[in-house]
C-alpha cells in the first residue's frame, strides 16, 4: 500500500512539472502581431485631375439692348422656343439726355448775344470809319490850299485805316459768332425732340430661351443684355483647373463626370484647353492661375440642364495592368521610399521605386513583386523583425 501510494504521489509531481513547464513555454513564446497588410498585385491605374465643373449650352447668344431706352416687359419664359427674326423685346428710346440739352441751349443763346454784341460793334466801327474818312478828306482840302501842315493830314489818314481796320475785324468776329451758332444748332441738342416709336428687338437666331436678364420695364443703356438664347440639347462641361494641371491636359482625353445626381458617372472628352488662362481667389484667399477646360459629353441624360455642377476627373494616364500598391503603404526612409514587408512571418524594411500616384494607389516600378505582402498602414513606432501575421 505505501509502495503504491509513493508512486501515485510521483506521478502527480510528474503532471505538476509538465504543466508548469508548458505554462512556462506558452508564456516564453514570441508575440504575433496581427496586421492590417495587402498583397501586391497587378491591375488597372489612372491619374486624375479632379475639380468641379459646370454645363452650358455649346453656343449661347446674348441679345442685348441696340440704344438706350426704356424696355417693355418681355413675355417670353425660359425655355420658350424662338425663331430666327421673331421680335423678342420692344426697347422705346430715351430722348436726349436733358442735361446736355440744356447746356446746348445756353451755349445757342450766349453764341446769339456775341453775334447781337459783335453786330453793334460792327455799326460802330462802321460809323467811326465814316468820321474818319470825312476828316482825311476836310485835311487833304486844307493841305493843299496849304492851311494846314504836313503832319496833320498824317495823322488823318493814320485815323482813317485804323478804323477801316477795326471795321474788317468786326465782321470777321460777326461771321466766327454766326458759324458758331450754326454749329450749335446742328448738334440737334438745341430743342426737343419729338416723341420716338418703339423699337423691335429681333432674334438673329433660331434657339430656346435660357436666361431672361431683363425681365421687367426699366430705362437700359444701350449693350445692355437682354436675354439669352441656345440649344439646351446641346450642352457641353466648363472645367476650371490649375495652370499647373492643364499643361498635363490632352485634346481628347477620357473626363469622368460624377456627383451630377445620377446613379452612374458619366463620360465625356475633352475637347478644348484654352489658351488664355485667369486669375481666381481661391476660398482660402489664395490667388489662383486657371484654365477652362471644355469636354462634350459621350451620352448625357434629358434630367441634365444648363448651368448644373459636376465632379468631373480629368484622365491624364491610364494603365491597364500596373504593380500598385495603396499609397498609404509607402513612406520617406531618408531619400528613398520603402515599404514594411512580411516575410516569413516577421516584419522587414523594403527598399521600393515608385512612379505615377493617385490619391489612393502608388506605381511600383521595382523592389517588390507581384503577391508580396506589404502593411497598409505601418505604425510610426513600427520596427523589422517583429514576429506578424496579415489580417486577410
Amino acid at each position: 500500500m505505501r509502495g503504491t501510494r509513493v508512486l501515485k504521489n510521483l506521478l502527480v509531481m510528474a503532471a505538476l512539472g509538465a504543466g508548469a513547464a508548458a505554462v512556462t513555454l506558452y508564456l516564453r513564446r514570441p508575440l504575433v502581431q496581427r496586421l492590417d497588410a495587402v498583397k501586391v498585385a497587378c491591375g488597372p491605374m489612372m491619374v486624375v485631375v479632379e475639380e468641379q465643373g459646370e454645363t452650358r449650352a455649346r453656343d449661347p447668344f446674348v441679345i442685348a439692348a441696340p440704344v438706350e431706352g426704356e424696355v417693355r416687359r418681355l413675355q417670353l419664359r425660359e425655355g420658350d422656343r424662338v425663331q430666327a427674326g421673331q421680335v423678342v423685346a420692344f426697347l422705346r428710346p430715351s430722348p436726349l439726355p436733358i442735361l446736355p440739352r440744356t447746356e446746348n441751349r445756353a451755349r445757342v443763346a450766349a453764341a446769339e448775344s456775341t453775334v447781337r454784341e459783335t453786330e453793334a460793334r460792327l455799326q460802330q466801327a462802321a460809323r467811326e470809319l465814316d468820321l474818319a474818312r470825312t476828316e482825311l478828306a476836310r485835311m487833304e482840302k486844307l493841305a493843299r490850299s496849304g492851311d494846314v501842315p504836313q503832319k496833320n493830314l498824317d495823322v488823318a489818314r493814320s485815323g482813317e485805316s485804323v478804323a477801316r481796320q477795326q471795321v474788317a475785324a468786326a465782321r470777321a468776329r460777326l461771321d466766327a459768332a454766326h458759324h458758331e451758332v450754326a454749329a450749335l444748332r446742328a448738334t440737334g441738342l438745341a430743342v426737343d425732340p419729338p416723341p420716338s416709336a418703339a423699337v423691335a428687338v429681333r432674334s438673329p437666331v433660331s434657339g430656346r430661351v435660357l436666361s431672361i436678364l431683363q425681365q421687367s420695364e426699366r430705362v437700359i443703356p444701350a449693350g445692355t443684355p437682354l436675354l439669352t438664347l441656345g440649344d439646351s440639347s446641346d450642352l457641353e462641361v466648363v472645367i476650371d483647373v490649375l495652370s499647373s494641371d492643364a499643361v498635363k491636359i490632352r485634346k481628347g482625353g477620357r473626363v469622368i463626370l460624377d456627383q451630377w445626381g445620377g446613379e452612374q458617372p458619366l463620360e465625356a472628352r475633352v475637347r478644348k484647353i484654352e489658351p488664355q488662362a485667369f486669375t481666381k481667389i481661391s476660398a482660402l484667399g489664395v490667388e489662383e492661375k486657371r484654365v477652362h477646360v471644355i469636354a462634350d459629353f459621350l451620352s448625357r441624360p434629358e434630367e441634365l440642364g444648363v448651368g448644373y455642377r459636376v465632379e468631373a476627373k480629368v484622365v491624364v494616364w491610364s494603365g491597364d495592368r500596373i504593380l500598385k500598391i495603396p499609397s498609404s503603404a509607402a513612406f520617406r526612409r531618408g531619400n528613398e521610399w520603402a515599404v514594411f514587408r512580411i516575410d516569413d512571418g516577421r516584419t522587414a524594411i523594403q527598399t521600393v521605386s515608385i512612379g505615377r500616384r493617385n490619391d489612393s494607389e502608388v506605381e511600383i516600378l521595382s523592389g517588390l513583386q507581384e503577391g508580396s505582402i506589404v502593411v497598409r498602414r505601418p505604425e510610426r513606432d513600427l520596427e523589422p523583425g517583429v514576429h506578424a501575421e496579415p489580417s486577410f
